[in-house]
């Protein structure tokens, strides 16, 4: 690694370097790699960087490397490897494809992605804790919501959409008007896909527990 190369990492990252690793990156499309953050930047950590024996010998705090323990190779070559990135970014990947809000997919990202407890979590998001959880349970929820929705599609013949209402209705107890906004919906279509369903499918009980199993 040249001096000008040392140079420039340092610029970007800052001159204090505690780099926290959370869990793999799955869920923003990155399985080779896990979330992380050197002090104040979000960043990717190739899943390969870390080895035992670094952690095991520079870890200062739970899932924290003081990477000033190491010598200036090997911090030189971890600092470039790490993938700078946001937490706007990684929220907006997490948003992608699912039905959660942005505050929502932050919290996902620093309470399952970095690991950070709910008090953390709540301190960095200007959050109480209390809405931190109501957070959690709707993002459990709706992890819930999208299982029972794909197992409907495979094993009966209801379309994505149709499977989506009946799982509000059914699982989740929404009312008419509820499902309308949930789904950008008129009521009177919510009202009568129910009906269909009812007379027209056979659903087998399917739907009828809302709790699959799925943790944040």
């Amino acid at each position: 690694m040249t001096e000008d190369t040392r140079e420039q990492t340092e610029h970007e990252f800052g001159e204090d370097q505690v780099l926290r690793y959370g869990e793999v990156a799955a869920a923003v499309g990155e399985p080779d790699k896990r979330f992380g953050r050197l002090d104040d930047q979000f960043v990717l950590i190739p899943e390969q960087l870390l080895g035992w024996s670094m952690i095991k010998e520079n870890e200062v705090e739970s899932r924290e490397i003081d990477l000033s323990n190491i010598s200036s190779n090997g911090q030189g070559l971890v600092l470039t490897k790490l993938e700078p990135t946001s937490l706007q970014t990684l929220s907006a990947k997490i948003q992608h494809g699912t039905q959660l809000s942005e505050q929502e997919a932050r919290v996902v990202v620093l309470f399952s992605g970095l690991v950070y407890d709910r008090e953390r979590v709540a301190a960095e998001l200007d959050m109480e804790e209390r809405e931190v959880e109501r957070c959690l349970t709707t993002v459990e929820g709706r992890y819930d919501k999208e299982q029972i929705v794909a197992d409907l599609t495979a094993n009966t013949d209801l379309d994505t959409m149709e499977a989506e209402v009946f799982t509000l209705a059914k699982t989740f107890e929404y009312d008419h008007e509820a499902i309308a906004a949930e789904l950008d919906l008129a009521e009177p279509t919510v009202a009568e896909m129910l009906r269909n369903i009812e007379t027209e499918h056979e659903i087998d009980g399917l739907a009828k527990n809302g709790n699959n199993g799925t943790k944040v």
